[in-house]
This record gives C-alpha cells, sequence and structure tokens, in this order.
C-alpha cells in the first residue's frame, strides 16, 4: 500500500525540548510515503527556527507558520491543505513506533478508519515488547463501530483516517480541553467500518511539571460541557451499547468539577451537587470509585462541604 500518502499534522506550540524526538519517530518511519505537515501555531521559543531546519533535512516535510488560535486551529488548518489520501495526527511532545505507519496501513483494509493502543511514558519509552507477528484486531462495522469502549477509542493522536471522510468535520474552536474528543466522537459516528489494534504502537507523553494535585477549574468545565454534548447525542440517537459508559464518564466529570469548585462559583457548585445528588444511587454502586471515595462524597453531597 505505498502508493498511498499519509498526510501526518503535527500542531506545534512551546515543544523546544521535546519536539525532536518526536519529529525523529515520524520521519524514521519505515513506510515512507508521508506528507508531514508541522504548524507553528505562534510558538514564542525556539519551535519555529527548528520546524523550518527540519524542513531543510527532509523534503516531505511542510512547514506552516500562524498566529497562535489553539490546537484546533492548527489542526483544522492541517486538514485544510493535506494532501494525502489518508490522514494521522501526532502530538508534538509524543512519538510513534518505527512501523506505526506500516502495520496501521497494512491493516487497515477497506475501512473508514484504523486506531491503535497507547502507552504512557514520563522519560522514555521502549517498544521493544511488541509482537510484530501477532497482532490482535478486531474490525467492527455499523452499530459495533462504538463497541469498543476506552479512552484510545475518543482521542485522535492514535488514528489513521480516510481523508474523503473528513470533508465535514473539523475540530471545535470553542473548547480548550477534550476538543479532540468531541471530534473523535463525530468521526467515529460517519466511519462504516473501523479496525482496531489491540497494540501499544503510540507513546502518549505525561508532562509532570506544575502543581501537583492542582485542577484547571476552566478546563474541567470545558471538558464536562463536551461530555454532555456526547452523552445527549447518544441518548438521542439511541446508542444503548454505550450509554452507560459515557454517562459514567459524564458523572466522574461532574464529580472533578463538584470538588474543583471555589467558594464563588455557586452556580457551578449547585448544578453539580443537584446531578450527583439526583444520580446518588448510581453511584453508591458504582465501579471505579472506592468506598473512601463514595463515603467523602456522600458527606460533601449531603452534610458538609469540604475545602
Amino acid at each position: 500500500m505505498d502508493n498511498y500518502k499519509i498526510s501526518v499534522i503535527i500542531p506545534v506550540y512551546k515543544v523546544e525540548e521535546y519536539l525532536d524526538r518526536c519529529i525523529e519517530s515520524v520521519v524514521g518511519q519505515t513506510y515512507k510515503n508521508l506528507e508531514i505537515i508541522l504548524i507553528d501555531d505562534g510558538s514564542p521559543d525556539n519551535c519555529p527556527k527548528m520546524c523550518d531546519d527540519w524542513a531543510k533535512k527532509d523534503n516531505r516535510i511542510r512547514v506552516i507558520h500562524k498566529e497562535n488560535e489553539g490546537v484546533s486551529s492548527a489542526r483544522n488548518y492541517g486538514i485544510d491543505i493535506a494532501t494525502g489520501e489518508y490522514i494521522s495526527f501526532v502530538d508534538s511532545d509524543d512519538i510513534i513506533h518505527p512501523k506505526y505507519y506500516e502495520i496501521m496501513l497494512n491493516n487497515i483494509g477497506d475501512a473508514d478508519m484504523v486506531y491503535c493502543e497507547y502507552e504512557k511514558f514520563t522519560d522514555e519509552i521502549s517498544f521493544d515488547n511488541i509482537n510484530e507477528d501477532n497482532f490482535e484486531f478486531e474490525v467492527n462495522q455499523n452499530e459495533k463501530v462504538f463497541s469498543n469502549f476506552s479512552f484510545s477509542f475518543f482521542v485522535v493522536w492514535n488514528k489513521v483516517i480516510k481523508t474523503e471522510l473528513l470533508k465535514n468535520i473539523r475540530f471545535s474552536t470553542e473548547f480548550k480541553n477534550a476538543e479532540d474528543t468531541l471530534f473523535a466522537f463525530e468521526l467515529l459516528e460517519k466511519c462504516s467500518k473501523v479496525v482496531y489494534i489491540k497494540t501499544q504502537l503510540y507513546g502518549y507523553f505525561i508532562r509532570t511539571t506544575g502543581a501537583v494535585g492542582s485542577i484547571d477549574l476552566e478546563g474541567e468545565i470545558q471538558v464536562l460541557s463536551v461530555w454532555k454534548k456526547i452523552y445527549n447525542y447518544v441518548v438521542l440517537n439511541k446508542y444503548t451499547g454505550i450509554e452507560k459508559q459515557v454517562k459514567h464518564i459524564l458523572t466522574y466529570s461532574y464529580i472533578k468539577v463538584f470538588y474543583a469548585c471555589e467558594k464563588d462559583n455557586t452556580e457551578v457548585y449547585l448544578k453539580c451537587k443537584k446531578y450527583l445528588k439526583k444520580n446518588m444511587f448510581d453511584l453508591l454502586f458504582r465501579q471505579g470509585l472506592s468506598f473512601k471515595e463514595k463515603t467523602a462524597l456522600t458527606i460533601n453531597l449531603y452534610f458538609k462541604r469540604c475545602i
């Protein structure tokens, strides 16, 4: 399938510490027919020059310099100018398996999209444990497209997608958090056939800098808004196979916002409290919450507010 070009879209913003290793993992792919689009989203560091330097080394690389408008805008720009039959997104602090595109394209067949599992890493990552001759994968069609419900289901950076599928789909610039979740859901809803590779071919970098335990309230509220939209859509279209799982994620998002609220966020706090009380029975018998967490939540909802 070497005759099919894959457009690899990489938004770049303030990642000079990680950018080289990301691009190295892409240009070093065994599958060579790539169009690598680096979208410099107005990065104020050395990233713009690094992108230009890479373009001088590899003629498959295109560099776009634009004003900072966020990752959604950058990805949309990449989609608009992509010329490949397939599109892939890679985050600029992540890395991919050396045979990532070879494996993905060899298994996509006539499906609309192929996606794989990922491995989290904080320092270095090794894909040595992958048995290339023993991949486990599933092919899902029509309503079964939504059957494999996991985090890897609702992100965009572990997928190779038919470009024609993205004609009328773009990332929402309304959200700065969970924007890829909404995009992935809209994308999957348009797929009639999807291949799922149950192997970790994508390296997802976890940054350890920043305040430990701190919560971005505004960001969590945006995440909650996204999952509200998805849940309402699931209910409206009677996707009963995933309704329970989506509601669990929505409820967890309500819990995070509930605990993140400051005293002056009374309206948000009360809305979360109302929802959680309404769904308290499900919460008490829900898997994923420990007895201690359930007890603390019950106390906060009915007896006092722990700050």
